[in-house]
């Protein structure tokens, strides 16, 4: 692991250990590399989410195999009842 990605890591652990956790589950499904994607999208998603407007919008491109994933920690940082729709 990178000193950037330890840093996102340790960031998680100790701030926001709602969205660590989440990303940790992912290990019992997939991928020690996918958790790691999952810990670099977190840190990225919650810097969009403090500087989003509150009128403001934000698209999500991935392929199918982060869509779940990546849906979760959106509903976790984001809130679910802010997803409006999904484009395929």
């Amino acid at each position: 692991m990178d000193d950037a990605r330890r840093e996102d890591h340790e960031l998680l652990q100790k701030h926001h250990q709602d969205i660590y956790h989440l990303c940790s589950l992912v290990l019992k499904m997939h991928s020690d590399g996918m958790m790691a994607y999952l810990i670099m999208m977190s840190t990225r998603m919650l810097e969009c989410h403090r500087l989003l407007k509150e009128t403001g919008s934000i698209y999500l491109h991935c392929d199918h195999s982060a869509n779940a994933y990546l849906r979760m920690l959106m509903d976790a940082i984001f809130g679910k009842n802010n997803f409006l729709d999904e484009i395929v």
